[in-house]
């Protein structure tokens, strides 16, 4: 409904989900920081208050920029595939190497760089690659030169070779490589956790405080498993919860 699925996929496909559950996420999101709001405004007035959090509208927000850019300029998005907003054609996937990788070279310097590191720095003197609109108006015969110049080696060693001459890339990581990657170990990001059913490895917050920040001390909850410490927190004793619970309100 929000429109994310007509942004996303190649146009001779038509629209395509995306590879998560992105309204569920975003609205979990959007509702922790209504939650901060609430809190922070408790705190310094006393009152609580109802708390209304729309899937609709959190997807919305996370695609603010192309909101704004149909109710203000009305310009229409069409599904990119791969490429950037951007529209530049060496900001987008690459087959390199048995993989994929991405570019994001959005400037003059970065396009120098990219041609200089894949040894094609003939291409520069190129009227077709001269600027900008000669390069979006040959963006496939670009594409050919990039992905050639890239068959050999693998997406990896080319985005050490790319950052090291400060082209701006990213390996397309599948899940299990990324979850093996030093810089989720550096930051210590998946967290071990004790379960019934055995020690498992999740992944944690995607923040840290410099005093206090949040982190999985327990499983996710079975159904019910809390039920009787939460009504207790109410006000509920234990005979009053054991009514509910026979009568099956529980």
């Amino acid at each position: 409904m929000s429109g994310l699925m007509s942004l996303t996929g190649e146009p001779v496909n038509g629209p395509m989900r995306a590879g998560f559950a992105a309204a569920d996420i975003a609205t979990g999101m959007t509702a922790a920081f209504a939650l901060s709001s609430a809190l922070f405004q408790r705190t310094h007035t006393g009152r609580g208050q109802f708390v209304d959090v729309s899937m609709l509208e959190s997807m919305l927000g996370f695609l603010s920029g192309q909101v704004a850019e149909y109710t203000v300029a009305d310009y229409r998005h069409a599904q990119y595939g791969n490429r950037s907003v951007s529209m530049k054609p060496t900001a987008d996937r690459f087959g390199c190497g048995g993989g994929h990788i991405v570019l994001a070279v959005l400037t003059d310097r970065q396009f120098v760089s990219l041609m200089t590191a894949l040894g094609r720095a003939d291409a520069l003197a190129d009227p077709r690659f001269a600027d900008w609109f000669s390069r979006m108006e040959h963006a496939q015969a670009l594409r050919a030169i990039i992905e050639t110049a890239m068959t050999e080696g693998t997406p990896q060693s080319w985005e050490q070779r790319l950052t090291e001459a400060d082209v701006p890339c990213a390996t397309v990581h599948s899940i299990p490589e990324i979850v093996g990657h030093p810089q989720l170990g550096h930051r210590e990001y998946l967290q071990d956790v004790d379960t019934p059913f055995g020690p498992v490895r999740l992944a944690g917050p995607a923040f840290r405080l410099a005093h206090g920040t949040g982190g999985l001390d327990r499983p996710i909850a079975l159904p019910g498993e809390h039920t009787d410490e939460v009504l207790a927190d109410l006000g509920y004793d234990p005979a009053m919860i054991a009514a509910l619970r026979d009568a099956q309100v529980i």
